[in-house]
């Protein structure tokens, strides 16, 4: 007590501007992500854009890997998505159908690893071509299912 005057009250007050910060930094956390969510959407969908165009693969794998994160986090383990990007030119492709077939292959992944393993990516320029490679350490496709990977729906 200070003059006849306690302090309690501006501590209550300190309590109260303290937990006001943190509810503030953790909404501005999320403003951000929900940023990066919305941007990745709009550059993977690509709706309103000319079907062939010059892209910029790693920005397209690196887009996929934001709408997969929740997916790579799945589980206590999670998966650790390792990149060994070359320095590769914008390629002209269906930005599209480009971006579901990184969906696709990263999807698998997790699939077959069951929420815990490493993917690699690595990309590379192979004469007058880019090459992509996605791998991962699952238990891979058993031989007699080998014939069928390319049917719809298998």
């Amino acid at each position: 007590m200070a003059g006849g005057k306690t302090i309690a009250p501006l501590c209550g007050y300190l309590r109260e501007l303290a937990f006001l910060m943190r509810a503030s930094m953790t909404i501005r956390t999320a403003i951000q992500s929900i940023r990066r969510i919305v941007g990745a959407l709009k550059r993977y969908s690509r709706l309103d854009e000319i079907p062939i165009e010059r892209v910029d693969v790693h920005a397209g794998i690196e887009d996929t890997l934001v709408i997969l994160a929740h997916q790579l986090k799945s589980s206590d383990i999670g998966i650790n998505v390792k990149r060994a990007y070359g320095k590769i030119p914008p390629i002209s492709a269906y930005v599209g159908e480009l971006n579901q077939v990184w969906t696709n292959l990263i999807h698998n992944a997790v699939q077959a690893m069951g929420g815990a393993g490493e993917i690699l990516i690595e990309t590379a320029v192979d004469g007058e071509d880019v090459r992509i490679a996605i791998q991962d350490d699952g238990p891979g496709i058993p031989a007699d299912s080998m014939s069928r990977i390319f049917e719809p729906f298998f």
